[in-house]
């Protein structure tokens, strides 16, 4: 099985791949030095994420679900979704809360995204994981396979 976890942001997105359970690539997206207005940097990631997505042809994407911080942050980070989905429409896809994510990778449903950096680093010692956008990611795919208890 093919599962591609996403860490959606507007300001830099991580992504990861496993196949067959196995951590295959681990990759983040940063926009900040695109100095553009935001739909020049929403635009940009649906056209690097798509194409990444087009490339590896997953039978799943697993992002985290949204939730309301900041509004107008949390605005601009569902039009990015609209956008991705609208491009991605043929391929399944599925949604965990962060608490959900941290629950299951940490133990604690309010654990902080330095925890879970933390675990995931040590599980995955031979992956160079660069921002805990990127170990994010890793959660979120690791979520579905332990949920699913994919074999």
């Amino acid at each position: 099985m093919k599962i591609i976890g996403i860490d959606l942001s507007l300001s830099n997105t991580g992504i990861s791949y496993f196949e067959n359970k196995k951590l295959c690539d681990v990759f983040s997206i940063d926009t900040k030095k695109i100095k553009k207005d935001q739909f020049c940097r929403m635009f940009y990631l649906t056209d690097k994420i798509k194409n990444y997505i087009f490339e590896k042809n997953p039978d799943i994407i697993v992002f985290e679900s949204g939730f309301y911080r900041y509004n107008t942050s949390t605005e601009v980070l569902y039009r990015l979704q609209g956008m991705l989905f609208y491009n991605i429409k043929e391929y399944n896809f599925i949604f965990y809360s962060p608490s959900t994510i941290k629950k299951i990778i940490t133990g604690k449903g309010n654990s902080k995204k330095e925890e879970v950096y933390r675990i995931i680093k040590n599980k995955f010692p031979e992956i160079e994981i660069n921002n805990l956008d990127e170990s994010d990611a890793i959660a979120i795919g690791l979520t579905f396979i332990k949920d699913r208890d994919i074999k």
